[in-house]
C-alpha cells in the first residue's frame, strides 16, 4: 500500500468515491459507518489495522503514524519545521487559534491536514475541500 499526500489518495483510490467503489479496493476494512450518519464524520470506511480511514461523507482520507504501507515524502518522519520547508506556509484557518498543533496546506486536489505532536507528524488527511471549507470532526 502507497499513501500519496500529493495526490490525496491510497493505492490510486480518492476519497471522493462511494462507500461501495472505496470497499471493492480495500475489502479488508474494520466497519463501516453508513453516509448520512451522526458520528464518525457523517460516514466513514475505517481500516483499525491498517492506520488509515476514508471519511466518505466529507471526502478525505486520513493516515496516521501506524498506516501499514509507505507514505510519499516519508512524513512522519519529518519534524514540523521540515514539512514546512516542503509543503510551504501552511494557511490560517478558522482553527489556527483554537487548534494550533494544525497545519493546514493548499493542494491541487484541495487541502492537507497534518496534526502535530511534539512538533512531529501522528496525522495526515487529505481533504477534496478547499482549506476553508474543512469542518473537523472527531
Amino acid at each position: 500500500m502507497a499513501y500519496d499526500i500529493h495526490l490525496g489518495e491510497i493505492n490510486g483510490v480518492k476519497p471522493d468515491l462511494s462507500q461501495n467503489d472505496i470497499k471493492e479496493w480495500f475489502p479488508c476494512y474494520t466497519s463501516v459507518v453508513a453516509d448520512g450518519s451522526d458520528h464518525s464524520c457523517g460516514g466513514a470506511i475505517i481500516y483499525n489495522g491498517l492506520g488509515f480511514t476514508y471519511y466518505t461523507y466529507w471526502d478525505f482520507v486520513e493516515v496516521n503514524k501506524t498506516f501499514k504501507g509507505e507514505v510519499a515524502g516519508k512524513i512522519f518522519e519529518k519534524t514540523r519545521k521540515e514539512i514546512r520547508e516542503e509543503l510551504g506556509s501552511p494557511v490560517d484557518t478558522k482553527y489556527k487559534e483554537e487548534r494550533p498543533e494544525i497545519d493546514f496546506y493548499p493542494s491541487t486536489y484541495g487541502c492537507i491536514r497534518i496534526e502535530y505532536s511534539n512538533n512531529r507528524p501522528f496525522k495526515v488527511a487529505s481533504h477534496f475541500n478547499d482549506c476553508d471549507q474543512i469542518e473537523l470532526c472527531d
